[in-house]
């Protein structure tokens, strides 16, 4: 049985209400440490770097540290303070902490904690404002909101001082507001709000900005629409719309964010002569880091994975415009984050991408793939099995649990050392020089 979209009944706001609170207190749970130690820095346990042979304890708390502390200055005297080095401060972090730090006096490693706990919750409840757009019930999405919003690769960000990976928040923003663009072709303020969301994620992550403009949020309304001819609903004028909204959506981006975007065009980080996701902490190079919720930079665990499986083929069967674009985008960030050996696809763009060749972590494509892994799973609950999306929610939650708890190492596999012989043998059959030695 499945549940078409428009009988899906509204949810109570009791329940709605309850559903926050949830992700509040995941967010307080995840955070308990800073909770008892709201002062002091929580670099990662050496043992997460036993996988990279490296059993340093280290972090970049002191950086942020040091340019809050600039920029509270700054603010005082009237004055906006950033860096433009190769190391990059999010504004956002810098002035909303900044602000905190002129108000309340507090210790800067403390507002760095809670700055961060801050936008785990509003994260969370973010992805759950995505996930019940797409139409999933409530109990599904609060769990996937959860999961997306404690997910490792924001907990280990925050031990390691990195305030612009922490803030996924405008990420599920962005795509709610490109979703009701495509919806309503007809309004303008989804795009007024799709630039506000890119405005503000450019001065938060200048990787992320890119992944979303360049791959992400095309790829969602390619598929989108895609979806929308197939099922004979498409018509040239909502394309036409949609250009004039997109573009107008890049106006309001461009004007958010051009106290900081001009200076940073203008002064660009280094670049790199060749794609540093090669680099093994940098790159998904082993799939154990999609399953094992301990790894210091990623949480996904069996249950997602399986989950995810199931939701795919059944997609297969019931493509609509929404989740097939949820599907495009996921496999596009997957994708995105295999080696960049020659011709893979972030190979292509670190070569033909513009300031493509100034970035190195293509594993900062996880938070996109996880948000749509994440949605496709509560929408495939939600309508798959509708009179029993709450047992399978609960249980689905129980068993992502039981696996943070325990999180064995699942799967050994090295796709870098895989590539490479793919490549040698390439070579050897062509005898072109690919890179390879």
């Amino acid at each position: 049985m499945t549940l078409p979209l428009d009988r899906l009944p509204p949810a109570k706001t009791s329940r709605v209400i309850g559903a926050v609170l949830v992700l509040a207190l995941a967010a307080l749970i995840a955070n308990r440490q800073i909770l008892s130690r709201p002062d002091a820095a929580f670099p990662a346990p050496a043992a997460a770097w036993e996988r990279y042979g490296n059993t340093v304890q280290w972090n970049d708390t002191d950086i942020f540290a040091t340019q809050l502390d600039e920029s509270a200055a700054a603010l005082r005297s009237g004055r906006l303070h950033f860096p433009l080095s190769d190391y990059d401060c999010p504004v956002t972090f810098l002035v909303a902490g900044g602000a905190v730090k002129i108000l309340t006096d507090w210790p800067t490693v403390r507002i760095l904690n809670f700055f961060a706990l801050a936008c785990m919750f509003v994260s969370g409840l973010a992805a759950f404002s995505l996930f019940r757009l797409f139409g999933a019930a409530l109990l599904p999405a609060t769990v996937t909101a959860v999961a997306y919003q404690t997910s490792n690769f924001v907990l280990y960000s925050h031990q390691q001082g990195h305030m612009h990976n922490v803030q996924l928040l405008w990420i599920p923003l962005a795509f709610i507001s490109l979703t009701l663009m495509l919806r309503q072709p007809n309004h303008w303020w989804p795009a007024v709000s799709l630039g506000a969301a890119m405005g503000c994620q450019v001065m938060s992550s200048p990787s992320l900005t890119l992944y979303l403009s360049y791959v992400a949020l095309p790829v969602f309304v390619v598929a989108y629409q895609l979806a929308r001819w197939r099922r004979g609903e498409g018509s040239w004028r909502d394309l036409g719309l949609l250009a004039v909204r997109g573009l107008l959506a890049v106006a309001v981006a461009v004007m958010v964010s051009a106290v900081y975007l001009i200076p940073r065009v203008s002064n660009l980080p280094r670049h790199f002569p060749r794609p540093l996701s090669t680099v093994h902490p940098f790159v998904l190079y082993d799939p154990a880091f999609l399953l094992d919720s301990a790894h210091p930079m990623l949480f996904l665990g069996w249950p997602l994975v399986i989950a995810g499986v199931l939701a795919v083929a059944w997609w297969w069967g019931n493509r609509t415009p929404e989740l097939t674009a949820v599907v495009a985008t996921g496999a596009a960030a997957f994708l995105m984050m295999v080696p960049a050996r020659f011709g893979m696809p972030y190979w292509f763009f670190w070569r033909y991408a513009p300031m493509g060749d100034h970035l190195r972590v293509p594993n900062r494509f996880f938070p996109i793939f996880f948000l749509m892994l994440l949605a496709g799973v509560a929408i495939y609950l939600t309508r798959r099995w509708p009179g029993s999306a709450r047992p399978a929610a609960v249980l689905f939650a129980a068993v992502v649990v039981g696996n943070w708890l325990t999180s064995p190492w699942m799967l050994e596999f090295d796709f870098y050392t895989a590539l490479d012989g793919v490549g040698r043998k390439l070579q050897s059959l062509t005898g072109l020089n690919l890179g390879v030695t």
